[in-house]
């Protein structure tokens, strides 16, 4: 699988330090299988990798709806399924996931 990150610099190292810890999952190395889009990304989990949908303001304003209590989770889910433009993302958010990963040239 080929993945692709939205920087516009060579990254020779991922440190998780440096990422920011407000984003989509938390602080993770941001991936998707779309070329065009600038993965980005807060801890929630303890997972290694974490995919879904890259937060916009249309899939934002359906999980403030589902976290304010208005949606219950399959809403949440049936709702962004029609939702069109929606890119998902892949957040390696562990050191052990980053170190799997093999850079292409």
């Amino acid at each position: 699988m080929t993945l692709y990150h939205g920087s516009t610099i060579d990254i020779a190292k991922v440190d998780l330090d440096l990422s920011k810890p407000n984003k989509d999952f938390g602080r993770a190395f941001y991936l998707s299988d779309d070329h065009r889009t600038e993965p980005h990304g807060r801890t929630l989990h303890d997972n290694d990798i974490v995919y879904g949908p890259i937060v916009n303001d249309r899939v934002g304003a359906q999980i403030a709806r589902y976290k304010q209590g208005y949606i219950t989770f399959d809403e949440f889910l049936r709702r962004i399924q029609y939702i069109k433009g929606i890119t998902f993302q892949y957040a390696f958010c562990t050191q052990r996931a980053i170190d799997k990963l093999e850079k292409i040239k």
